[in-house]
């Protein structure tokens, strides 16, 4: 069973992308009219996203690579395909989870809503993009898919495209995004024009994830300094303007003019969590200067910081988040910068359950179940309960600078006083239970049962 899963990993990409063509094109067959059909395939792509991803991880030995030659000019030949490892599967699962729970919420959430079928489409697409940004072989690749993401990001949040303030929200953002795609395309043209110059093997040319640590090695031995701090900049400002890093954070506010379900998406491990994974996945050419890695830290812990104090000065609840979001971010960029991967992997699936819980139950039309699952969400996320406390620790015990141990204790306080505060706000507008729907509910308690696993995994498996 599980040879067969690996030989077929290739489903992970295909399954979202099949139905969301389905999706689109049955309505000029009127079978969208049939929402039972759209909800049932949907969630089946993200279920079989999801026993995909964690049979591989338990079965995966060495890592794979899928790929076939999609453009091939003279020497230059660039593949089209898959790299599998353990990184690209773990981020992968928690897109897959957390986007299930999510379209489980959005059923009851948008049962009003005109032309579900384009919002459903929506959502298998941007789960096609996000595993295929995850699981590319190549620079080249990451990029389109990088592309995609920011594409269907700007079709989800303006989702109500004849309102004027979520149209122009979503063109903002999109724009914003403008700059780090630009920076991204630069950084990569830059790397491969090296590579095609001093590299004697011109695969090296596709800037292949195999073949980092020597294309890295390349680009150090023969560029000068300055040259090669250029190229450094030009990916992490890449990344910084997708995960939503100073001074880049504005587009997040201005994301969450979407629904709810897609901030759930967007603040989690899906969208803002591609500028960490590129960070992570470039570290090779990072670790040759010390001074670029102290760039991302410093970019990262001064993000968190001055997101925590605008956060704290905030009282809209979904601003509050997105603050939180970027703060957050700004945390795993930091752990990045002090080459703590795997703190910043804890944090970002631990980051990833909490904040879809939290934008899951923020909903004004209900009651006060919501407040009590935002409650438990912002504990965790402050760090006192759960997935939250190993994140936060486990980061924390890592830290061997006596500043940046300050600020990082000033930023936890000020998440745990931004998060209460707005609980405190909250209460005032909820109302005591009458009914429970048990169609919203569920997902919200899956993803906190979701966190309570993660907390008892990573404190049985991890040692500091």
């Amino acid at each position: 069973m599980a040879d067969i899963i690996l030989d077929n990993i290739y489903l992970i990409l295909l399954l979202p992308l099949w139905i969301f063509l389905i999706i689109m094109s049955a309505r000029f067959f009127a079978v969208y009219v049939n929402n039972k059909i759209i909800y049932t395939l949907t969630l089946l792509s993200s279920f079989f996203g999801i026993l995909l991803c964690s049979v591989s991880l338990l079965k995966l030995t060495a890592a794979i690579e899928q790929s076939f030659p999609f453009i091939k000019i003279g020497n230059f030949v660039l593949d089209f395909g898959l790299h599998v490892d353990k990184l690209s599967l773990i981020i992968a699962l928690v897109l897959f989870l957390v986007s299930f729970l999510v379209q489980m919420f959005s059923i009851p959430y948008m049962k009003d809503e005109p032309k579900q079928y384009r919002f459903y489409a929506y959502l298998n697409m941007f789960n096609f993009s996000m595993a295929g940004f995850f699981f590319s072989p190549n620079l080249f690749q990451m990029y389109f898919f990088w592309e995609l993401v920011g594409v269907i990001s700007y079709l989800l949040i303006g989702f109500d495209y004849k309102n004027i303030v979520k149209s122009e929200a979503s063109r903002r953002v999109f724009l914003m995004n403008r700059v780090g795609d630009t920076a991204l395309l630069g950084g990569i043209i830059f790397a491969s024009y090296l590579m095609y110059n001093y590299a004697g093997n011109r695969s090296f040319t596709t800037l292949s994830f195999e073949d980092m640590n020597a294309v890295t090695t390349l680009i150090s031995a023969y560029t000068e300094t300055p040259v090669f701090y250029l190229l450094c900049i030009l990916f992490i400002i890449g990344a910084a303007v997708k995960s939503a890093q100073f001074p880049f954070y504005t587009w997040l506010q201005d994301a969450m003019e979407a629904k709810l379900p897609v901030s759930a998406l967007l603040h989690s491990a899906t969208m803002v969590a591609a500028g960490a994974y590129l960070l992570i996945r470039l570290l090779p050419l990072f670790t040759l200067e010390g001074p670029v890695l102290q760039i991302i830290a410093w970019l990262g812990i001064l993000t968190a910081l001055i997101c925590s104090v605008l956060a704290s000065l905030e009282t809209h609840p979904k601003k509050v988040l997105a603050y939180s979001t970027s703060a957050n971010f700004g945390l795993m960029f930091f752990a990045i910068g002090i080459l703590n991967v795997k703190a910043a992997l804890i944090f970002l699936i631990a980051h990833a359950f909490i904040k879809s819980m939290l934008f899951l139950s923020i909903d004004e039309n209900e009651n006060f179940i919501n407040y009590i699952t935002f409650l438990l969400g912002g504990l965790s996320l402050s760090g006192l309960i759960f997935s939250g406390v190993i994140a936060k620790e486990f980061l924390f015990v890592s830290i061997n600078n006596t500043f940046f141990s300050i600020i990082y204790c000033v930023t936890a306080f000020l998440t745990a006083f931004y998060i209460m505060r707005i609980s405190l706000v909250m209460v005032q507008d909820k109302q005591l239970v009458n009914r429970i729907n048990l169609a919203k509910y569920i997902p919200i308690g899956l993803i906190f049962l979701l966190n309570i696993v993660f907390y008892f995994l990573i404190r049985g498996k991890v040692s500091y």
